[in-house]
């Protein structure tokens, strides 16, 4: 059984705004997708650092958003994420020992 679909890579480019830099396997993460989540996928400075969950088409985008402040970037900080596509039937969680 799969568990991933696949694991992308994303930004907020100052220019084109939030874009999917790197997506394994490809269309893991489809542009309309990523249109109508990537407040979520690429979040605000306030949920930078908490891992984020949305679920949508049947698939569950886990998304871990950063927040680098630096007075060298253009806005003052550089926003990634890295994330995971899951199919919405598995059952995720916490790992515990």
């Amino acid at each position: 059984m799969e568990r991933n679909i696949g694991l992308y890579y994303a930004v907020f480019d100052d220019t084109a705004g939030p874009k999917v830099v790197y997506q394994h396997p490809k269309e893991s993460l489809p542009g309309k997708i990523f249109d109508t989540i990537s407040d979520y996928i690429i979040a605000r400075q306030e949920l930078c650092g908490s891992l984020l969950t949305v679920r949508t088409n049947r698939k569950k985008f886990v998304s871990y958003p950063m927040c680098v402040m630096d007075k060298r970037y253009k806005r003052n900080q550089f926003i990634f994420a890295f994330g995971m596509v899951i199919n919405e039937e598995k059952q995720t969680g916490p790992y515990q020992q």
